[in-house]
């Protein structure tokens, strides 16, 4: 038997998400998404959804779409110096990435949203967004996760079940911090290799990786041109993922 839950989800403010499923699918999306999960609301028609990753894209999809910050698609994982940001399309393997980093020492603030607050004179800061992290069994195991997740997503390519991680598989979330590096992930080539590029790469990746630009172009140019002028970019030749994060630390932690 199917049962509604209407949950409102308090990232950056209160933004309702509303879906309907299995009860016991609803208990374990709330426990996968806790940092976000406040005080239930009921003001939107809810969303039918038939397993978890299913439901947990979701409310991921509601998040960035509603974000009252620029947001930008990327992993974003902080360092001593400051955030790392990874501006990659989805099936670049920025998950797997920001994962092996969190492994290796860096702190998790996102896997899927450079949410930028605009809202100081200063330089933006990117703001933590820990949300479940989905990997196939192969990336689980690349990292050093095993195939031992949170919970249980529902089927992939191969056959297997996708793995959801939740956030505090990586270990303590970082605040909000200024970006240090941008990395634009290359196509992997065995060896990592990080080489500098023009800052203007890294405003181009921003602007069309962004999620929600549209919404006040200005104002998500001003915040993006913040970033590059603060940031060093690199292109990052991704090799092995363990291999990589290490080379990303050790160069830039």
């Amino acid at each position: 038997m199917s049962e509604v839950v209407t949950a409102s989800f308090s990232a950056y403010g209160t933004l309702p998400v509303s879906v309907a499923g299995d009860p016991d699918l609803l208990s374990d999306l709330v426990r996968l998404w806790a940092p976000f999960v406040s005080d239930p609301v009921g003001t939107e028609p809810p969303v039918p959804v038939a397993d978890l990753a299913q439901a947990s894209a979701e409310v991921n999809r509601t998040l960035v779409a509603r974000a009252p910050f620029p947001a930008v698609h990327a992993g974003v994982v902080a360092v001593d110096a400051g955030a790392i940001a990874l501006p990659a399309v989805s099936g670049a393997g920025k998950s797997t990435l920001t994962s092996a980093l969190c492994l290796q020492g860096a702190r998790y603030l996102s896997d899927e949203a450079l949410v930028l607050d605009d809202s100081d004179d200063g330089p933006p800061q990117a703001l933590p967004y820990p949300k479940p992290v989905a990997l196939s069994p192969w990336s689980a195991a690349a990292v050093g996760l095993g195939s031992s997740p949170s919970l249980a997503g529902d089927l992939i390519e191969d056959g297997s079940r996708e793995l959801l991680f939740g956030p505090e598989r990586f270990g303590e979330v970082a605040p909000a911090v200024a970006v240090a590096h941008l990395l634009l992930p290359g196509p992997v080539r065995g060896t990592p290799r990080l080489e500098p590029v023009h800052r203007i790469q890294g405003l181009a990746a921003l602007v069309r990786l962004s999620f929600n630009h549209y919404v006040d172009p200005r104002r998500f140019l001003l915040a993006a041109a913040g970033v590059v002028t603060g940031a060093e970019v690199w292109r990052l030749q991704v090799g092995e993922p363990q291999e990589t994060a290490r080379l990303v630390l050790d160069t830039l932690g």
